[in-house]
């Protein structure tokens, strides 16, 4: 037999060998028919479930995978079928065939085709494009920590911003969304709210999707919110006139909470904010100290607390406790309201001012301040300003007392909004503080021994007019002796000075005896000078020329009551008087005490007449 003849008998051999087999459906398999050609709308109406069953497949010949599952409700629909990298069989639902036509389906399932082919998997991506988390999402997660991180009033913003301003975008994919959806939500906002709406609600955006970014709740490649545009916004640069900080004092002399809440702000430079939520806690003998929860850098503020503040501060009551204003216990409200009252109020008594804000008093405040050369530095501590660069590491100063003294200086230029009587009650406030210093210094024996032995030479005590009516206490020097000499350090250089005062009449080195006899005058120096001493305080080489300032006048007092003109030249006969007494002063104590003393230069009591030339008449 040829190998053709073979080849012929063969399919003969084989159905011989092997006996004809029936296909037998198991009831658990589901029907599946391809369609030969390819689905056609003729044959798409013929496909439906039979009766008995609960669904039935059937396959296009033309687009390997895509179907259509019939239903026993008569419910049909598209389907793609694949194998997954896994070999796993995936199906995923194009859609209804009453809803898509039958080109679109299969162009649909012929892009996922094309997708697995290169390696994708449409189910999980359509599982996790279901799972993807949407803008309100992320909106409550941010609000969430935005609550803990923010002061109350800029949450409350963020909040208002992204939940009402935001709201189109909510129920969309935070991962989906792109820079022109930004920019048409920021353009409705500008229409419907403003540009000034707009741009906040921008930066609201932009810190929400940085902080998505960072957290891992947002996945996506960059930050849409970036370059889209933003609107120009005018600066703020409206400052106060002196007639209208006359007429806005005048129209609030009514005692009310937010009369006093304004005149506040224009006498401590504070935001209405920080004055509007004061609490009385926060009210000490000497200064307001607001914590670091209630400021907007962040860092806690000490405002000096002068008469004119602490009379515009309400009663407190007895408890002491809370607010001081506002009645719910969380501060004043009512801003708005209280704000067209006032204008209404102003505009009633002849006063039409410019639109102004209660922050357009403190740019008043820093802008005269300045004018009046007080240091930029000083006028940033009052303002509450953190610094910049590398000072804002390394210099922690406090400026405490440069603070109190440029408040004063504010409030001396104050004096042109005040009334005659308020004026005259300000400048009573103050000699009796004066006075008040002095009557302190001289009951307190700490701060006595603390300025004898650290800064008043014994020798220039033994030769003062001390006044006797001020005692000292007498244990002071065996004070001094005993803290000196059990420091090493000073032991040697102590125990040489001898630590006791020579003969002469008893007093602190503070109470100089004067000839002038004006009591006006006097309070007007124990003013200044106590006002300088409290400044001093604590610091080593200023309260020594404090004390020096107090023996030049006294001498200078004398040298006048004798006809002596006043001069600060090198050459004024002033000059060579005071410089002659104080050279016998130190050549008396170098002879009694055996000490070295250094003379005492003509240009050192020129300095000195220099700095006491405002306290002589």
């Amino acid at each position: 037999m040829n190998r053709h003849e073979q080849s012929v008998a063969a399919p003969a051999l084989a159905s011989t060998v092997l006996p004809r087999t029936e296909v037998i459906q198991l009831a658990t398999a589901r029907p599946s028919t391809r369609v030969a050609g390819g689905f056609t709308r003729a044959s798409i109406n013929k496909m439906h479930c039979a009766p008995g069953k609960s669904e039935a497949l059937f396959w296009d010949s033309v687009c390997r995978g895509f179907g259509i599952r019939a239903l026993k409700s008569g419910r049909r629909s598209w389907i793609y079928q694949y194998r997954d990298e896994h070999k796993r069989t995936r199906r995923i639902a194009i859609g209804d065939v009453s809803a898509v036509s039958l080109d679109t389906a299969r162009a649909v399932a012929r892009r996922h085709a094309a997708n697995v082919t290169q390696g994708a998997n449409p189910s999980v991506q359509r599982k996790a494009k279901r799972a993807a988390i949407t803008l309100l999402d992320v909106i409550e997660a941010y609000l969430r920590d935005a609550k803990a991180r923010q002061r109350p009033r800029s949450y409350k913003e963020t909040e208002r911003h992204l939940r009402r301003h935001a709201a189109p975008l909510h129920h969309e994919r935070a991962d989906a969304l792109h820079r022109r959806d930004i920019a048409q939500l920021l353009d409705r906002v500008a229409v419907t709210s403003g540009p000034i709406a707009a741009n906040r609600l921008r930066a609201a955006l932009s810190a929400l999707w940085t902080w998505g970014l960072r957290t891992g709740l947002i996945e996506a490649e960059s930050n849409p919110v970036s370059f889209t545009p933003k609107h120009a916004e005018k600066p703020r640069e409206r400052t106060l006139t002196d007639e209208e900080l006359k007429a806005i004092w005048k129209a609030t002399e009514g005692g009310g909470e937010y009369d006093r809440i304004v005149r506040l702000c224009l006498l401590t430079g504070c935001r209405r904010e920080e004055i509007g939520a004061l609490r009385w806690d926060e009210v000490h003998d000497d200064q307001l100290k607001i914590g670091t929860e209630r400021m907007k850098g962040g860092i806690a503020h000490e405002v000096p607390l002068l008469p004119a503040i602490v009379e515009t501060l309400p009663v407190r009551h007895e408890r002491g406790e809370g607010c001081v204003f506002g009645r719910r216990g969380t501060g004043f409200s009512g801003w708005s309201k209280s704000k067209r009252a006032l204008d209404a109020k102003l505009a009633k008594t002849g006063h039409c001012l410019t639109p102004w804000t209660l922050h357009d008093l403190r740019r008043t405040f820093s802008t005269r301040l300045h004018d009046a050369g007080i240091e930029p530095l000083v006028v940033e501590a009052l303002l509450a300003h953190k610094q910049q660069g590398v000072a804002a590491v390394y210099n922690r100063a406090s400026f405490r007392e440069a603070k109190r003294l440029a408040l004063i200086r504010w409030h001396v230029m104050l004096g042109f909004v005040m009334t005659p009587e308020e004026v005259a009650a300000r400048r009573r406030r103050e000699r009796e503080g004066g006075r008040n210093a002095v009557r302190r210094f001289a009951s307190n024996p700490a701060m006595q021994e603390r300025y004898i032995a650290d800064f008043v030479p014994a020798e220039e005590l033994a030769h003062l007019p001390i006044d006797p009516d001020v005692p000292s206490p007498a244990d002071v020097q065996a004070r001094i002796a005993r803290g000196k000499a059990a420091n090493r350090k000073f032991k040697k250089s102590w125990r040489k000075q001898e630590l006791l005062r020579p003969k002469g009449p008893a007093g602190g080195p503070f109470f100089i005896t004067s000839v002038v006899k004006n009591e006006e005058v006097q309070e007007r120096r124990d003013a200044a000078l106590s006002a300088l001493e409290n400044q001093s305080e604590g610091k080593r080489g200023q309260p020594l020329m404090l004390f020096r300032l107090r023996v030049v006048l006294a001498l200078v007092d004398r040298h006048r009551a004798e006809g002596v003109p006043f001069g600060t030249g090198p050459n004024s006969r002033m000059n060579k008087l005071v410089l002659e007494d104080l050279n016998k002063m130190a050549a008396r104590s170098r002879d009694s005490r055996k000490s070295r003393s250094t003379p005492v230069t003509a240009g050192a009591v020129r300095y000195v007449l220099r700095q006491i030339k405002g306290l002589v008449d």
